[in-house]
């Protein structure tokens, strides 16, 4: 069976060389404090995180789409251990032959674009709008698919495939949390939370204190490197502000609803700043399948979904390093990106406003992943990204980029 706990961790870790899935053993205990480049507590390094759900919950009630239902009221025999997974790949549109992931989240299938559960901006051009926002999957609202698959030929830091492949090396990852499992195919109240990871901790050779190496190679867990949890994050010592309002699984397939979910992800060019994707009545699903032969248990055929307000997503893509001409975003966002992104709006920023024909604010969002376990030793301390990190590999600090930019930025 699937080893299990309180918490159910996801983050990212393949093998750069090979492309074959790294093996996952376990994880340290994460810490209350900020750790240093010695992999020891530092308090000095940045200010505890409040406790607590990042927002409050919508006031409509809570969101339904067409999922695995929960299940009857289940035994409740947890014993308290954790499970832990580790994801292996992120698919935000590397496979365009197997469709748009994610789900119906307005509960409409748009093949028209005067009929939405929000009012499209078409431009004068239906047909434009209808393929960038139509559902053309039974259902499936995902705009920010299209939005890269345009973007990556104009800035290659949106290219999918570039971003999956800095989660194989373990340069970011996400941690997910699940708790409350009684470690059967069907309980009706589990818990599941998401630690963001910015990287690893590197374990010298000569046994002394981990560091981290500056991206000097890939993660590499048989050297015993182990992952570095993103302190914005961490609410409490071991638990995530990223916190599901409700979770169940049904069948072996889990299901967890979010209110407010942050996933940070990689450029595909090596800026140590993640772009911040934040999502609203947020979805995830995955098939929990147990290991087989001594095999490790997996998470397999795994989704997430969501919305993401057009001014997050406008004021991320701001600070975005473009290598190609060697400059920031910034000003540049609210040209030909920005017309792109806002002409792509196909959804409420909440389920609260949707069929109340409202203008669409916000982009629908989907992925797929997969997932391996992992044991609780291969996650080490929190640690904030300081400046100083990024002066070390040659870039600027995000509090120095775009400096004319002091709102965030708004579709017109």
């Amino acid at each position: 069976m699937v080893m299990r706990a309180r918490l159910l961790a996801a983050s990212a870790v393949l093998s750069l060389a090979s492309g074959a899935c790294v093996l996952v053993f376990g994880m340290d205990p994460l810490t209350e404090r900020v750790a240093a480049d010695d992999g020891s507590a530092d308090d000095a390094k940045a200010p505890d995180p409040p406790d607590g759900p990042l927002a409050e919950p919508p006031p409509c009630g809570a969101d339904r789409i067409a999922l695995p239902e929960r299940p009857p009221g289940s035994a409740d025999v947890e014993d308290g251990s954790i499970s832990f997974f580790v994801l292996s790949t992120l698919d935000l549109g590397v496979r365009p032959a197997d469709g748009r992931p994610g789900f119906d989240l307005d509960r409409h299938t748009t093949l028209d674009a005067a009929d939405n559960s929000c009012t499209l901006f078409t431009g004068g051009d239906p047909a434009e709008t209808l393929r960038r926002a139509g559902d053309t999957d039974g259902g499936v609202d995902n705009a920010t698919y299209e939005l890269l698959q345009l973007l990556r030929y104009f800035v290659r830091a949106f290219d999918p495939e570039r971003i999956d492949l800095r989660l194989g090396v373990g340069y970011y990852g996400v941690v997910l949390s699940l708790a409350r499992w009684n470690g059967t195919p069907n309980d009706d109240d589990v818990l599941v939370q998401v630690i963001p990871t910015i990287g690893y901790w590197e374990k010298p050779s000569d046994g002394g204190a981990p560091f981290w190496n500056r991206e000097a190679r890939a993660l590499d867990f048989d050297a015993g490197d182990t992952l570095m949890p993103d302190e914005r994050f961490r609410a409490g010592s071991a638990g995530s502000k990223l916190a599901s309002a409700a979770g169940w699984i049904n069948d072996g397939k889990l299901v967890a609803r979010f209110d407010q979910l942050t996933l940070p992800v990689r450029s595909s060019v090596d800026d140590l700043r993640p772009f911040d994707l934040e999502i609203a009545d947020a979805w995830l699903t995955a098939t929990v399948v147990d290991a087989v032969d001594g095999g490790i248990a997996t998470l397999r055929d795994g989704a997430l979904g969501g919305r993401i307000h057009a001014s997050s997503f406008l004021t991320q893509a701001s600070l975005v390093y473009d290598d190609q001409s060697d400059v920031f975003l910034c000003a540049q966002v609210t040209g030909q990106t920005s017309r792109y992104l806002c002409d792509s709006r196909d959804i409420r920023s909440s389920h609260c406003d949707d069929h109340q024909e409202l203008p669409c604010d916000a982009l629908s969002f989907g992925a797929r992943f997969e997932a391996n376990a992992i044991q609780e030793a291969r996650i080490g301390p929190h640690r904030a990204r300081l400046d100083s990190d990024y002066t070390q590999k040659g870039q600027v600090p995000p509090t120095q980029r775009c400096p004319d930019l002091d709102a965030a930025l708004e579709c017109p």
